[in-house]
């Protein structure tokens, strides 16, 4: 790619992303149950719907959907949002470095998978026997099922691709919807920001140091890890963005990596300053 090439459209920006799930029924209807309350309510059983969940003491499907949550997190964490809620806009500089980031977690999805797949049989007995009375073999299917991620990928629109002249109400519309797209994305970044710059404020403000308060120094240094994530998808540079993130980094920086505000009330309250100091901002 030329490195003078400046994009200007939000095409030459992003391309759109879709994360789709497959997987195996979490709850399914409890028709017994729901006969059960109606009889004990003296009502009519179409009044109520009641579902049981499958699998919920097993360990491997645990295993499942702990592997997808965490792929559905990445790819949340890395992505712009789009109009659509379906899709998300990676930003196109980005493309490599998430595709090659994304792999091992989706072959986490398949090793559990796999895992669950190859003990079906004892996995269905094991879940019947847990629900005890509740339990109907016709409620899981013969087959393990399918279970996967699928991530796919399209070109963000561009009037460019419109085959047919429009007239200028549909192209206002269109015009009208790109920058909608773009005003979520920059409001996004912010909100980001703003919501674990409040989750640490009032954490700060509610930890004591006192016995049986817990401090997870985990969390602050997430939140300083997920600066760069911002700064990256900030393909609008966006002053506020840039602006909230250099002072969220700045405030934050000293605080990184040690045990200091768990032993340190000056400390919490010097970190609680900076931070409302950025919030205030917004208020």
């Amino acid at each position: 790619m030329d490195s003078m090439f400046k994009p200007k459209t939000l095409a030459d920006k992003i391309t759109l992303t879709r994360l789709r799930t497959v997987n195996q029924r979490r709850a399914v209807q409890d028709k017994s149950a729901r006969a059960h309350l109606a009889a004990t309510l003296n009502t009519d059983e179409e009044s109520y719907t009641v579902s049981k969940k499958l699998f919920s003491k097993s360990r491997r499907y645990a295993a499942v959907k702990t592997a997808i949550n965490a792929a559905t997190s990445y790819w949340r964490e890395n992505t712009l949002p789009w109009l659509d809620k379906g899709f998300r806009g990676l930003p196109n500089e980005k493309y490599f470095e998430f595709t090659q980031a994304f792999a091992p977690f989706k072959a986490n999805v398949e090793l559990a998978v796999v895992e669950f797949r190859d003990n079906w049989d004892a996995e269905v007995q094991a879940d019947l026997y847990n629900l005890r009375s509740r339990g109907n073999p016709a409620d899981y299917p013969a087959t393990p099922p399918d279970i996967a991620v699928e991530l796919m990928f399209m070109p963000c629109p561009d009037k460019g691709d419109i085959r047919v002249e429009q007239s200028p109400e549909d192209a206002a519309i269109f015009d009208a919807a790109l920058a909608k797209a773009e005003q979520i994305q920059r409001a996004d970044l912010l909100n980001r920001m703003i919501t674990d710059l409040q989750t640490l404020s009032t954490r700060l403000a509610e930890y004591k140091g006192e016995d049986r308060q817990r401090w997870h120094q985990s969390t602050v240094d997430a939140m300083y890890r997920s600066i760069s994530t911002v700064e990256s998808l900030n393909i609008h540079d966006d002053p506020d963005v840039s602006i909230t993130a250099a002072e969220m980094r700045e405030a934050l920086r000293s605080f990184v990596g040690t045990e200091i505000l768990k032993h340190s009330q000056s400390s919490r309250d010097t970190a609680r300053a900076k931070v409302d100091s950025i919030l205030d901002k917004f208020a």
